[in-house]
């Protein structure tokens, strides 16, 4: 029987997508605007960019500090500009801030956590310690939770064994007794499934409430959890 229940951060419980792509658009009209480049182009390169030196960021390729400015001089460069570490840097943090101003907890997410006070709870994340835990402060849900993992602390990401490992032994369960929600197929649902995990995956856009995957789960909101918690307790 499922006695916890463990959750993704970005995207599943935060509108990490929203509030990029708000950040994005805000620099675009402060610093790009005015150029040859589209604004579409422009999300383009910031995307692909990101995702490049993120990943070499959770490779341990470079450090958390280092991908800030290598990723802001980066898409400077694909847009034909050339700047310094310092300047660099110094957009990262107008970005920063554009980024932060823009979060938002997905409406459903603090009814549910209170509906499972039956459970033990707990966050898996990959990213920044200090940020990631800086999104559960800000909307007050970091009380919640009896386990906050992020690779940052345990230099591990998903989709490897050892951090869902780490969350369990934290929540003193074993895997056949825990479900994990996330949104991204490879990292979160396939992840959490190798490890043992019951996996759900999440995906807002979807028409369809619940779904059948994998033997697993994909819902569209975290108001599916209850039902689907009920189905997986008669199996």
């Amino acid at each position: 029987m499922i006695n916890s229940v463990i959750f993704d951060i970005d995207d599943t419980l935060l509108n990490h997508s929203g509030a990029l792509r708000k950040a994005i658009d805000e620099f675009y009209d402060s610093y790009i605007k005015g150029s040859s480049i589209t604004k579409k182009d422009f999300r383009n390169i910031w995307n692909t960019e990101q995702k490049k030196y993120f990943d070499d960021y959770l490779n341990n390729a470079v450090t958390f500090e280092e991908q800030k400015y290598l990723r802001i001089q980066s898409i400077f460069r694909q847009i034909g500009v050339y700047i310094d570490v310092d300047s660099a840097y110094e957009y990262f943090l107008n970005y920063l801030k554009m980024y932060e101003k823009n979060w938002e907890l997905f409406d459903d997410v603090k009814s549910v956590l209170e509906e499972l006070e039956d459970y033990k709870l707990g966050i898996i994340s990959d990213g920044d310690s200090h940020q990631q835990r800086d999104k559960l402060k800000k909307f007050r849900i970091e009380r919640y939770f009896d386990s906050i993992v992020i690779s940052d602390d345990i230099n591990s990401t998903k989709p490897t064994k050892k951090i869902f490992t780490e969350c369990l032994n934290r929540l003193n369960t074993e895997s056949d007794k825990a479900m994990y929600i996330g949104d991204d197929y490879k990292k979160d649902f396939k992840g959490a499934i190798r490890r043992g995990l019951k996996a759900c995956l999440i995906d807002r856009n979807s028409n369809i409430k619940i779904e059948e995957i994998d033997n697993n789960y994909k819902i569209n909101s975290l108001m599916c959890l209850k039902s689907i918690l009920k189905k997986v307790k008669k199996e």
